[in-house]
């Protein structure tokens, strides 16, 4: 199993703020079949993202945790003017592991703002604000090729007790 959006990076967000901590959550992420970890500390106006820095930070991660999880780097990227401004002239810097993918977290505000401009009905969905327009547009992304995340949470208590 791979976790493509992880804070498992100390210090450096709102991920955990230790490397004890860090070293624990990929040895109980290693327990439940996790080979592999993307870090994906977030790019955004509160947290400056530091690509050189943060690869530092996830190399000596992984020299603490061991062969496993194999600990990868990428972002959790927000859109923003200067975020976006910056992966059209740069865009390996935000990517995951130096690949072609980009894990975009999406403004609950700015779906919500686009949503009632529409005059669409709104979903919460574990922080998630998801409308039926924004479901066409990902059913065409994906046609395209685009990869998505999405983040459910499960109500009925049964559901629960298997997690």
């Amino acid at each position: 199993m791979i976790d493509i959006h992880s804070h498992i990076l100390p210090e450096v967000d709102d991920g955990p703020k230790s490397w004890e901590v860090a070293c624990e959550m990929c040895r109980l992420s290693a327990e439940d079949g996790v080979e592999h970890i993307v870090a994906t500390p977030h790019a955004n106006d509160r947290y400056p993202y530091d690509r050189e820095y943060l690869n530092g930070a996830r190399a000596h991660l992984q020299k603490l945790v061991g062969e496993s999880p194999r600990i990868g780097l990428g972002c959790d990227f927000h859109l923003s003017y200067d975020n976006l401004q910056d992966v059209l002239v740069r865009p390996g810097r935000y990517t995951i592991d130096d690949t072609k993918y980009l894990l975009v977290e999406l403004s609950n505000t700015d779906v919500q703002l686009q949503a009632l401009a529409a005059d669409q009905a709104v979903t919460q969905a574990r922080g998630q604000l998801v409308t039926l327009r924004r479901q066409l547009q990902q059913q065409r992304l994906a046609q395209e090729g685009v990869i998505a995340q999405l983040n459910t949470q499960l109500e009925d208590a049964k559901s629960k007790a298997l997690y």
